[in-house]
């Protein structure tokens, strides 16, 4: 393709086009998988094309592979995104509808963070509506005027280009669009989108009638921005440079399709096993057969009318084979949540569970950045101070420390090491305690209630002490004291 052409793929992007195509086709179901033919599905050697479209229409998929992708984006959803003090009214508010879709930050995150589980990255360019001639925020506010996220999937794009810090100087992808068609219908369009530093434009296809229809792109729509940097953000499931990825459960798809054939040849061996052959022994070509219950069957001296059926021997070893196949499916779509070692910083090391993070918990920590940024460009846009930030909850494993974490930490503070209130901190970090609770309001309500029940000494009313040790009948008796001189 032409490099001048606005809809041509880089050679990265088309490096990277094998491993999404497995992917969307695991992640569009069985209609999809169907559809993709002989790529998932080989025809066996001398198999008719009737036989193998038979074949091919019985098959249906084990989703494996997406059921494992939305399992694993849900997990840091399962408690609410907090949001920093600092985030102001109008911020939040932008939040409860995030890409003016009617779906809030939380809601766009799983998906975000689902998307680049599976293909690798995913992006979200913060885009502003085009302003029909508002000059200040208040007039942009009266025509709901705001910057909003929206979603580019790994597939989208075409292209881009980087300085030498590796600040993106141009994105390229493509996306559909639905415009009015008549009066009262609509169709879909592709177009191209560019971006670049303070500017952008959208490509679509024209038709040239004086050149015999040929179809050519050009520019359809175009503007200029107030910002100084493109604000494209993006979620990797596995880096492999600037806007390079590769899905980190790529061994796992390519079982999928495994399981996909192997299912496909029970289903067929078991469709074998299930319809007898009827064989004629002992008789010429001649022999006719009336099968039917008003029918009878008369045979030559010497011949025989049996079944051929299938031992069902090799139908065992294959359900075998798929049970041990499921099973290391699982195995392979539990690596994003084994705990690695990394490196640890200054403010993490007080944290024994900080210094082994999953692949899952790491990416999540990157999709937290990457929100703390986009709200930021938010800002950028709409003139404001600089954004607040967000948390995203991410101790959805198991501590470390073992079942009972909870309670070395309650024991730390027992043995003096460790403050109540970092003990209250720890715990609302690991999903203990609600995350919205106040170390304020909370300690406020135990010193209302007083000490412990058990601990009010019954006689007189107060706290109750320990009492003393009993002396030690070792002891040495301490002697009388000399008379003072």
């Amino acid at each position: 393709m032409d490099n001048d052409q606005v809809n041509m793929k880089s050679a990265a992007v088309s490096a990277m086009e094998e491993a999404w195509s497995l992917v969307d086709d695991l992640r569009g179901g069985t209609s999809a998988m169907r559809k993709a033919g002989a790529r998932r599905m080989p025809k066996f050697p001398q198999e008719s094309d009737s036989v193998y479209t038979a074949r091919l229409n019985a098959a249906t998929l084990f989703p494996a592979y997406s059921k494992t992708c939305v399992d694993l984006a849900a997990k840091p959803f399962s408690r609410p995104i907090t949001m920093s003090e600092d985030m102001t009214d109008e911020q939040e508010k932008w939040t409860e509808n995030i890409d003016k879709q009617g779906r809030n930050l939380a809601q766009y995150c799983a998906e975000w963070l689902e998307l680049s589980i599976a293909y690798g990255m995913s992006h979200t360019f913060v885009d502003f509506p085009v302003n029909p001639g508002a000059r200040t925020k208040k007039q942009e506010e009266d025509l709901g005027l705001r910057p909003y996220f929206v979603m580019v999937k790994a597939t989208q794009l075409l292209g881009w280009r980087a300085d030498e810090d590796g600040r993106l100087t141009q994105v390229r992808f493509k996306e559909k669009v639905r415009v009015e068609d008549g009066a009262y219908g609509d169709k879909e369009i592709e177009q191209v989108r560019v971006l670049e530093v303070g500017r952008w434009a959208t490509w679509r296809k024209t038709t040239d009638a004086a050149a015999g229809g040929k179809e050519s792109w050009a520019i359809h729509a175009q503007g200029q921005t107030t910002l100084n940097v493109i604000p494209f953000v993006t979620v990797y499931g596995r880096r492999e440079g600037l806007l390079m990825s590769k899905p980190p459960m790529i061994e796992l798809a390519h079982m999928n399709v495994k399981h996909w054939q192997s299912q496909s040849d029970q289903d067929n061996i078991l469709h074998v096993a299930r319809v007898p052959i009827l064989k004629a022994i002992g008789v010429d070509d001649m022999f006719t057969l009336t099968v039917g219950t008003q029918a009878a069957v008369k045979l030559p001296p010497g011949a025989d009318l049996a079944f051929a059926e299938h031992s069902g021997a090799a139908i065992g070893a294959g359900k075998v084979s798929l049970d041990d196949l499921k099973d290391e499916m699982r195995q392979a779509g539990a690596e994003l949540l084994v705990q690695r070692p990394t490196a640890r910083t200054a403010t993490e090391i007080s944290s024994d569970n900080a210094s082994n993070l999953s692949d899952l918990q790491r990416i999540v920590q990157d999709m937290e950045d990457n929100v703390d940024l986009a709200l930021d460009y938010m800002a950028q846009w709409a003139r404001l101070p600089k954004a607040g930030t967000v948390t995203i909850y991410n101790e959805f494993l198991a501590p470390t420390g073992g079942a009972n974490a909870t309670g070395d930490v309650l024991a730390a503070v027992t043995a003096g090491i460790l403050s109540k209130e970092s003990a209250f901190g720890e715990l609302k970090r690991r999903g203990t305690i609600n995350s919205e609770a106040s170390w304020d309001e909370e300690k406020e309500r135990i010193e209302d209630e007083g000490p412990p029940q058990g601990r009010i000494d019954e006689l007189t009313g107060l706290p109750y002490k320990e009492p003393a040790a009993p002396p030690d009948p070792n002891a040495v008796p301490a002697g009388p004291k000399p008379p003072i001189q």
